[in-house]
């Protein structure tokens, strides 16, 4: 027989299912991060390293207690996923799962020439690595937490920019719009990505949206920013009251 397929999203917060019956029960939120580091590794951790990412305020002695108890709860729902010595504990990685990150990571790298993968990678991306996720008292949780944000930020953002360019060549400027939108929930401030949606707009026939949009996106840069628009917007939003 074989085991229940788990599915572990983390892109846009974290989702975690046994052949799609949603995984609820778990016994605390540090059980939580504890399987979603390890996923996201590829090699086994060490007890002690584990105790002081998630514990780093505790004594080791007491880290790796905490460790030891929920390990214990964690193995009881979910042990063909975990590989446990005396010494380290690792995801099983030849386990049968499916893992978001994994899949867009994937798809990224088959990118190169291939708009399908492109769009594949985009679809995988519904947000920012461990949106909403956060741990009390886990400095070093939350330091790995937001560079592997920002690494998968940066490539989101990438292959964004070429969906859109795409789309421009090929004169698909509602697609581009879909493609723009889902960049901008991914950085709001970026200039040249409120640029695009107001010249997207205005080619979609939709002029009066685009010159509201400019004035919400003034107020937006002023409120979290204290900066004017770029010269460069200014320009683009007179063509087009023009």
């Amino acid at each position: 027989m074989r085991e229940p397929l788990l599915k572990i999203r983390l892109l846009g917060g974290v989702s975690l299912t046994l052949d799609d019956a949603p995984i609820a029960d778990l016994p605390t939120r540090k059980a939580e991060a504890l399987l979603v580091y390890l996923v996201c590794r590829r090699r086994a951790v060490a007890r002690e390293v584990l105790a002081e990412l998630l514990w780093d305020e505790r004594g080791q002695e007491q880290g790796l207690a905490n460790l030891r108890s929920i390990l214990s709860s964690l193995r009881q729902q979910l042990k063909p996923y975990l590989l446990v010595t005396r010494q380290t504990i690792a995801f099983n990685h030849a386990s049968h799962f499916w893992l978001d990150v994994a899949a867009f990571e994937t798809q990224v790298a088959a990118a190169d020439q291939d708009i399908a993968a492109l769009r594949a990678a985009a679809a995988l991306y519904q947000g920012d690595f461990l949106e909403g996720f956060y741990l009390r008292e886990s400095v070093g949780f939350e330091e790995w937490a937001l560079l592997e944000r920002e690494r998968l930020q940066r490539e989101a953002v990438t292959l964004l920019w070429r969906l859109i360019d795409a789309a421009n060549v090929q004169g698909d400027y509602r697609t581009g719009l879909v493609y723009v939108d889902q960049l901008l929930r991914a950085d709001n401030l970026s200039e040249r990505a409120q640029r695009q949606k107001m010249l997207l707009l205005a080619r979609t026939g939709q002029h009066n949206a685009a010159l509201q949009y400019f004035a919400a996106c003034t107020q937006l840069l002023d409120d979290e920013l204290g900066v004017a628009p770029e010269p460069e917007s200014v320009a683009l939003v007179e063509q087009i009251r023009a």
